[in-house]
Parts: structure tokens; sequence; C-alpha cells
């Protein structure tokens, strides 16, 4: 890979010649660097020509074409947004978009020859194939195929759309669905995640009536590895800009899209290995970019996946069912569940061993801990014990913000001890009324949070 200096250009119409037609010039917008890469075999055949070894091609990001709109952000040194550690960012071939222009909407006769004062000047037909344009008045004919006779001129024909409306447009719909900013170069004391476009191919398929024209179009999310979790914010990026990208681009008037393929994640691929992950394997591939290729740091493990003791609360709903309250100097919590067995043997029962299966369940918690005589919670738990009332518990992951278990349960033993050399402690057994929930398995929306 080799970056080189490169000039981007627009055409800008800087008058009309002697037929009225507009005359374009190319104006230079601004110098950026350009990455350069050989060809490659897939490439060639696409290009539908030979390709020597020699030749390169080159593509402009987003993130230099310097949108008035788009941040400003400092470079230090010859740090861009393509690197050796950003290019390990996955790749996200996100859309295709195949361009067409109609050139030949009002048709136009080049002879001005012939042409009375005021005479209007776009009566024409085109035959389907011969695309002949005839001018009855003096009796003759001329043969313009428009798309290709004088095109470097522009008479009777539309620019093509420029890369920089292109991507604009791309960069306009993503910032609007995901609220995700676009940067000159690698954004400083600015927080992940982030992105930029880039265009890597471009093919055309011009017709005599038309440009037609298909871009590839890759955009690179990247999240700073210092930060933490950065691989899910990148997992996350590209849910987000996968769902955005399933809109339809707007492109500037007089053009249309008529074709938008959102391809989804193609390949993620280490530089050195080169070696390819499928996208179900996606999440799991960010962490070795993250954490320095789990040479240590092994996030898929059992041990990383344990969870702690501590954080796992037992709740409880007051009467109008609206707050969640944590109980109060909880320590122990034992969530028992069982099932009755049915003895089924008989005698014919092969080998003399009993049969069994399962019977009715039935579940209960156990939970301990320091006595709070004035928090509101065991000022409840005293009142469902001595009025006999239900009670609605939840147990609580603390750290994830996720419901684990919920259910209508009985108070059926609720001491409390004072022993003369130890703290007041409290012990508490609820009996379940029906189901315990898995919450796990059964989400619920907009979760109630323990206070």
């Amino acid at each position: 890979m080799i970056w080189k200096d490169c000039t981007l250009y627009k055409k800008s119409e800087t008058g009309e010649d002697k037929l009225g037609n507009p005359v374009y010039e190319d104006e230079e917008i601004l110098t950026v660097k350009c990455r350069f890469t050989p060809w490659t075999n897939e490439e060639k055949a696409l290009e539908g020509r030979e390709v020597t070894e020699n030749q390169q091609r080159f593509a402009i990001p987003l993130s230099f074409a310097r949108f008035p709109d788009c941040d400003k952000a400092e470079i230090d040194g010859v740090k861009m947004a393509i690197n050796t550690h950003y290019d390990l960012a996955p790749r996200y071939t996100a859309i295709q978009v195949l361009v067409t222009k109609k050139i030949c909407a009002a048709c136009r006769i080049w002879a001005s020859r012939g042409y009375k004062e005021g005479q209007e000047k776009d009566r024409c037909r085109i035959r389907r194939r011969a695309k002949i344009f005839e001018e009855k008045r003096r009796y003759t004919k001329r043969y313009i195929y428009p798309g290709l006779a004088r095109r470097d001129k522009g008479a009777g024909m539309r620019k093509k759309l420029g890369l920089v409306d292109l991507i604009l447009s791309i960069k306009t719909l993503v910032e609007a669905n995901t609220g995700l900013k676009c940067y000159d170069a690698v954004p400083l004391n600015t927080p992940s995640p982030f992105y930029f476009v880039e265009v890597i191919r471009k093919r055309s398929a011009d017709s005599k009536t038309m440009y037609r024209e298909t871009y590839t179009v890759w955009i690179h999310a990247i999240a700073e590895p210092t930060d933490n979790g950065s691989s899910v914010q990148v997992y996350e990026m590209i849910q987000d800009l996968e769902e955005s990208l399933t809109e339809d681009i707007t492109l500037p008037d007089g053009y249309e899209v008529i074709l938008q393929t959102s391809n989804g994640v193609q390949t993620i691929q280490t530089d050195e290995t080169k070696e390819k992950h499928a996208e179900d394997k996606m999440k799991n591939f960010l962490q070795l970019f993250a954490y320095d290729e789990t040479a240590y740091c092994d996030f898929d493990s059992t041990s990383a996946k344990a969870m702690a003791g501590k954080d796992i609360i037992l709740a409880i709903f007051d009467a109008t069912g609206a707050n969640l309250l944590a109980i109060s100097g909880q320590q122990g919590l034992t969530i028992n569940r069982s099932a009755d067995s049915i003895e089924i043997t008989s005698k014919d029962t092969v080998g003399g061993w009993k049969g069994k299966i399962a019977g009715m369940k039935e579940w209960s918690i156990d939970n301990d801990g320091l006595y709070v005589p004035d928090d509101e919670s065991h000022t409840l738990l005293s009142t469902y014990f001595d009025n006999s009332d239900p009670v609605c518990i939840k147990v609580y992951n603390n750290k994830t913000k996720k419901g684990m278990f919920g259910g209508l349960a009985v108070i059926t033993d609720y001491p409390i001890e004072a022993p003369y050399d130890d703290a007041v402690t409290y012990s508490l057994t609820l009996e379940g009324m029906g189901a315990l929930t898995d919450l796990l398995a059964n989400p619920v929306t907009d979760e109630t949070i323990p206070s």
C-alpha cells in the first residue's frame, strides 16, 4: 500500500458555447492523501481489460473530502484515518449504488442552420435503434448519438454525478439515522466510535442515452482501542449502519438511484494472516483487535463470563406495583427449584430398576442479612407477613441491570436474630405461588430498576 498526493476536482459550468450548450472546466477542490494499491485479479476481470502489474488504482476516502459541515480534527504528524492500526477495523461493504442520469430528456437539434427566430429547438424524434435526429424543414438528416458525440463539451448531455455528491449523500443519510459524525482525520480527544466512507471502485456502463455507473463503497467503523468495550462499540455501530443503509440515498435533482444493495459485512480479516471470518463470528473477532489479539485477555473464557454473587439482588414490589425495593442489608441468597417424582415401576420393569417421571414443580427463596428495621423494604416485608399477603419478587443482576427471575410468593418464615456478640440479622423464606419466570429467557420491556 502506498500513500501519494492526489488532487480532487469537480466540474464547474463556466458558460455556453455558440450553440447554447454548457461548457465545463475542471475546478481543483483540494489535494488529499490517496491510497494506491495494485489491481487484483478480480478487479481486472470486472474491468474487462488487461491491466499490467505496475498500474495502480487509487481511492479517495470521505474523511479527506472536507465538507463544510464535517468536523475538523487535528492531525498528529502523518496519522491518517487509514493506518496500520485502523486498517484492522472491520471493513464494512455497505452499499452498491447504480446511478443513472437521463441525458436526452429535452431533445436538442445541434444544427442551428434552418431555424427561424423564436422557433423552438427541441422538436425532434428519437427512433429506438438508430437514434436519428431529423430536421424536416431543410430535408436533411443528422445522425447524432447523444452521449457519444461531442461528449467533452457537454452538448445535449448532462454531466456525470460527481464523487463528492455521492459520498455526501451517503454521509447525510448515515448522520441523519445514526448521529455518527465523519472526520477529516483520526479525531483527537473525541469519544469513539466514528467512521469514514471510502469509494473503492467505480464501473461505467454508459449507453447512447444515459450515463450508468456503479459505485462500490466501504464504510469503516472505528473505535479507539483504549476505550472500554471498544469492540462492542464497533459491533453495535455496524448494526446501526446496516439498518440505516436500508433506506435509499437522496441524490441531487435530475439523478436517480436505479439499484441500491446493502451487502452487509463482506469480509473481516487481519492484515497479517488474511484470515476471513463469517459474520456470525464478528463479535468474537472484534475482541481480537481490541485486546492485543487475546494474547492474555480471553473474554470468551468460562471464567470471564462467571457472575459475582454480590451482584445478584433480591427485590420486592410495593402494593402499587410501581416501585421495586431492594431488600436492605441482604447477604445470602438461595433460589430453590424442585419437582416431585412419580414412581411408574411395575412388575415387568426390566432389570428390577425403579422408574420415575417428574411431577409437580415448586420453588422457594432463602434470604438473610443484616436487619435494618427502619428501612422501607423491611417495613414492607413485615406488612406483607402480618396481613398474609402475597409478595411479587424479582431477582436482579445489579451489574448488567437485567432481571433474572420473577414470581409471586408468600412469606413462610421471617425470624430476626439478636446475639449479644454480633449484629442483628434476619432470615427470610419465600415459597412460590405458581411459576418462577426466567427473565433471561423471557425478558420484559421497560424493566423496573430497584431503588
